[in-house]
């Protein structure tokens, strides 16, 4: 199992097949920021690896997605 696969079953607290909430998919965010940012020394806060996270590719993402 991978590390995203790991961190969405953390944030999700049950399987791969449940969609997550919303509350849920902002843990699964700053969960993959410690792993890239935090844990290999590049931040030392979780809001800068948010914000590099987002700078990075994943707020063009966010972007492309229709306003609900």
């Amino acid at each position: 199992m991978n590390d995203f696969d790991i961190n969405y079953i953390a944030s999700n607290h049950s399987s791969l097949k449940n969609p997550l909430t919303r509350f849920q998919f902002v843990e699964f965010i700053i969960r993959i920021a410690s792993e890239k940012y935090i844990k290999n020394g590049i931040c030392q806060t979780f809001t800068e690896a948010v914000n590099l996270l987002l700078k990075s590719g994943l707020g063009e993402v966010f972007d492309d997605c229709e306003d609900p």
